[in-house]
């Protein structure tokens, strides 16, 4: 089922944030709901600059030595092709029996199939993010987190999800957890740029600075986050 909610600061952040100044090719990072500032280097204008779009995301190569491994593969690659695509239904139809596969086949190599089912959950939960259907990209970041758990963009797409779904508030357990102690430090600094910590990473101030920054442009998040 898809929601009508209007894009907000996860969108934003996952789409808008990062533009390249049309001058000198410059990265310049964007604020919330403020106008766009003039270029950090050469002070030109942003206004035409161009959005930098979510970073790819590729697992290491899977040697399937079964036919089901085989099989999964092959499910792997033709969801891939639809992705490229555009023709995200298709490739939801895939991902889908490619963890069906995975689940119920004979794939011996898990360690390997860990790391590419996280892939799979990550372009299955763009695909319906991408149709509209947010409450399905919900389910399927929350299945990639995991083995994702040192991309940023995996955490940002689940943001969004969830913003666009409306589940932002019902789900703050969840959260406190999602972006707990154990995220690592340098999945911190990416979603924070200005995030800085001394000591343990792990140690509750630390914690608590990041949550500062990172839900600091949604205060009734914040405050609930912080609680």
């Amino acid at each position: 089922m898809a929601f009508a909610s209007e894009p907000g600061l996860w969108d934003f952040k996952l789409f808008r944030q990062i533009v390249v100044c049309p001058g000198c090719e410059t990265k310049n990072r964007l604020a919330y709901n403020r106008p766009r500032p003039a270029c950090g280097k050469c002070k030109g204008s942003l206004e035409e600059a161009r959005p930098v779009p979510p970073k790819a995301y590729q697992a290491s190569r899977f040697q399937p030595s079964t036919p089901d491994g085989e099989r999964f593969l092959r499910a792997v690659r033709e969801g891939h092709q639809c992705f490229s695509s555009r023709i995200y239904e298709e490739a939801i139809n895939s991902y889908q029996g490619a963890l069906q596969i995975a689940f119920e086949g004979q794939i011996p190599e898990r360690a390997e199939l860990d790391a590419v089912l996280g892939e799979v959950q990550y372009y299955k939960g763009i695909s319906h993010y991408l149709s509209a259907d947010y409450l399905e990209a919900v389910r399927a970041f929350k299945a990639a987190l995991t083995p994702l758990r040192f991309v940023p963009e995996a955490y940002q797409w689940l943001m969004a999800s969830l913003e666009r779904a409306g589940r932002l508030q019902a789900e703050i357990p969840y959260l406190k957890t999602a972006f707990g102690p154990e995220t690592p430090p340098s999945v911190r600094k990416a979603l924070a740029p200005r995030y800085q910590y001394e000591g343990d990473p792990m140690a509750e101030n630390n914690v608590r600075a990041f949550h500062e920054l990172v839900f600091r442009e949604d205060a009734e998040l914040q405050k609930a986050i912080l609680s």
